[in-house]
């Protein structure tokens, strides 16, 4: 009764597909992990729409760079770890957000005047106006690695180029930051704190 029933593909067959712009392997692919994805991060984020928008905007950076991706270890062990660092980067910037507000309401009664304020608020549009102005590669190299959270060695396999070069687009990026920021030197600037 069963016999004409094809076997379940893997993960990585589904997604040998999904780079040939196959849209039903990336439907497959969604259904069958966007659930328990969902659930993982919400176990660091506390908040389940928080986790539906890491693990849609997940599959959405899955779609667009299909093409660029390459997985050595298992798909699962993939989408989890991207998840898991995707989560993390999350309560950063919330927290990051959080200290902003906090400095704002204490601005009238504090020694933390108005320019000082303002000057935080440049750093942290003059660091993002410069990522953006990178050559593309370049910026989503260094945003992997610092928004991301992801080791040289891994964006070396997604990308398929050494960790040498991984190592030198890092390097141009911040040397790219420490040029675009002469004005504030002086400042001891924290990039994990504002990128």
């Amino acid at each position: 009764m069963f016999a004409d029933r094809k076997p379940m593909e893997t993960d990585l067959q589904l997604f040998s597909r999904i780079r040939k712009n196959d849209k039903n392997s990336f439907e497959l692919l969604f259904k069958r992990y966007y659930s328990n994805l969902c659930y993982f991060a919400s176990h660091y984020t506390k908040d389940n729409v928080a986790a539906e928008d890491i693990v849609q905007e997940f599959f959405t950076y899955i779609w667009q760079r299909r093409k660029f991706i390459r997985i050595s270890t298992s798909f699962k062990s993939y989408v989890y770890q991207s998840i898991r660092n995707r989560s993390i980067n999350y309560l950063k910037k919330i927290s990051s957000h959080s200290e902003f507000q906090e400095k704002y309401k204490r601005l009238s009664n504090t020694n933390y005047s108005i320019s000082e304020f303002h000057l935080e608020y440049s750093l942290k549009l003059a660091i993002a106006n410069c990522i953006d102005r990178m050559p593309e590669k370049q910026k989503q190299i260094f945003l992997l690695s610092k928004q991301e959270g992801m080791k040289n060695s891994e964006i070396a396999q997604q990308f398929d180029i050494s960790i040498k070069t991984v190592e030198a687009y890092i390097t141009k990026s911040y040397k790219d930051l420490r040029l675009a920021l002469k004005d504030f030197k002086g400042l001891i600037i924290s990039f994990s704190l504002f990128i």
